[in-house]
């Protein structure tokens, strides 16, 4: 089972966005779905399950795509290539993020960080130093640090921070989503699920 995020068409990005690679390039994506295709039957991901609970072996290796949180380039630059190819891939939808509009807490952080306008960040706990922030290498370490920290906060305690964080740098993605950073729309998932995505619950 292949895991993906986001794929797009941008060959650049400002700052640390994306840093980890999180949204794939298009042509990478196509490259890899039809090496994919070459060596494995690509099916659907409750078809493999299925399998698997009946005890049936495949008379081929079989795999299967899915990819997480429904960002807005699953729809413009994903599924096109899916189509072409003539494969299916099973989406995970956030709630929020989608049914709300509201952005994930992972790219907030990162948006924040990465235009903030200060370059110290304090967080004001005894256990969490300040953090540099001016370059890109002390921006991608104080992401980092933040991200394991707030995995094990409460979500509630983790949106309280998040919050901080965004009135200490000056930047809110709230403010509005935008490119890799927007999310899918019903109308987008309704079109895909008519052509044979499916879709499950990330959270």
């Amino acid at each position: 089972v292949l895991l993906y995020h986001g794929v797009t068409p941008q060959r650049e990005f400002e700052g640390i966005e994306n840093y980890h690679g999180k949204h794939i390039k298009v042509e990478d994506f196509r490259r890899q779905v039809r090496w994919l295709k070459q060596h494995f039957s690509i099916r659907p991901l409750a078809e493999i399950e299925h399998l698997v609970k009946q005890g049936q072996p495949p008379n081929k290796p079989i795999c299967a795509l899915t990819l997480d949180d429904g960002y807005q380039n699953n729809f413009q630059f994903a599924f096109p290539i899916l189509q072409e190819e003539q494969v299916t891939a099973t989406i995970f939808l956030t709630g929020d993020f989608v049914h709300q509009q509201l952005p994930l807490w992972t790219d907030r952080l990162e948006y924040s960080i990465n235009h903030s306008k200060v370059a110290i960040l304090d967080l004001g706990y005894r256990d969490q130093p300040k953090l540099q922030i001016s370059q890109r290498t002390e921006k991608i370490v104080a992401i980092n640090r933040l991200r394991i920290y707030l995995k094990q906060c409460p979500n509630q305690e983790r949106l309280k921070v998040i919050n901080y964080i965004e009135n200490q740098t000056g930047q809110h993605l709230n403010s509005g989503l935008v490119g890799n950073y927007t999310p899918l729309t019903w109308e987008q998932i309704k079109q895909m699920t008519s052509a044979g995505i499916t879709f499950g619950a990330h959270t």
